[in-house]
């Protein structure tokens, strides 16, 4: 399931106890809110919040690097 709000504010969710919603889990009651934000400043990198698994030596043609990038702020799929 997938919401985009359009504007700042509450959105307020009601799924039913028979109505199949996956991922969710289980129903979501009537009084259930969630608040919708906008956020000003989006999330940044810097260069040195990218690093290697082979502390940025050398690599052997072939040889598998896993990267990882740390953001300013939690990065959600959307």
């Amino acid at each position: 399931m997938q919401i985009a709000p359009t504007t700042i504010g509450t959105l307020q969710l009601s799924v039913g106890p028979n109505v199949s919603c996956t991922p969710m889990a289980a129903a979501v009651d009537d009084d259930t809110t969630i608040t919708v934000f906008a956020d000003s400043v989006p999330p940044s990198i810097a260069p040195s919040q990218i690093v290697d698994d082979k502390n940025g030596g050398p690599v052997a043609i072939g040889t598998l690097v896993t990267y990882t990038a740390t953001f300013s702020e939690d990065i959600f799929d959307q």
